[in-house]
């Protein structure tokens, strides 16, 4: 009966041994695995969801299968013709989803290069597009400037126009009173001579009649 009991524990332990020689290794080890960051999964990260992951930790992980599983299954492989057409099977699909997986995952790192270099030409573009808008508000400004001092000289130009036509009207508008005084003026002298002459005349021909009239009714010898 112990003879019995020591040969199926021997046969359990042989068991075993070929089943962890044929399996593949374990490459999540802390050897050669790094978890995710905390962060990422407080957030909700699934590490088995591969579309998940970020571009770092797929290439991480595409490190540790090529060192680990890679070579298991190139080894696999070429013991195939010994193992039965189940393993056959599981080992080849096991290899195709590997290679799916590095697929994806190098699509996903050339899908973040990609937004990467978009990223970096919408900011650059972004930093002309403001740069030109800078430069064009200085120009306006400078045109503006220009404008209103052009402006402000063109306004002093009437005004000092506008002063010296004033002054030479009313410089005009004096000779013009002037000139109309002195009109006056002769006018009247020349009125007042002819009323003078007049007056004279007016007297010399009264005091003629006066004394013609005094000659005729005054008697001769009043006279001596």
């Amino acid at each position: 009966m112990n003879n019995k009991n020591k040969e199926e524990r021997q046969q359990d332990l042989d068991r075993q041994q070929k089943e962890a020689e044929s399996a593949p290794p374990e490459y999540t080890k802390e050897a050669d695995y790094q978890p995710p960051p905390r962060k990422l999964v407080a957030q909700g990260y699934q590490p088995h969801h591969d579309t998940d992951l970020p571009p770092q930790y797929l290439e991480r992980q595409e490190q540790v299968q090529d060192q680990l599983l890679v070579p298991w299954a190139d080894q696999q492989q070429q013991s195939t013709t010994a193992l039965p057409k189940k393993i056959q099977d599981s080992l080849i699909n096991f290899s195709k989803k590997q290679q799916q997986r590095s697929a994806r995952a190098q699509r996903q790192r050339e899908a973040a290069i990609k937004m990467e270099q978009q990223r970096q030409e919408y900011f650059e573009r972004q930093q002309q597009q403001q740069a030109m808008w800078a430069e064009q508000q200085r120009e306006a400004a400078a045109k503006i400037g220009r404008e209103r001092l052009a402006y402000v000289e063109k306004q002093q130009e009437q005004r000092a126009a506008w002063a010296e036509r004033k002054r030479e009207y009313a410089v005009q508008m004096e000779q013009q009173r002037q000139a109309y005084f002195e009109k006056q003026q002769e006018q009247r002298a020349a009125w007042a001579e002819k009323q003078l002459q007049a007056a004279v005349a007016w007297y010399a021909h009264a005091q003629s009649k006066v004394d013609s009239a005094s000659s005729r009714v005054v008697p001769p010898e009043w006279k001596s």
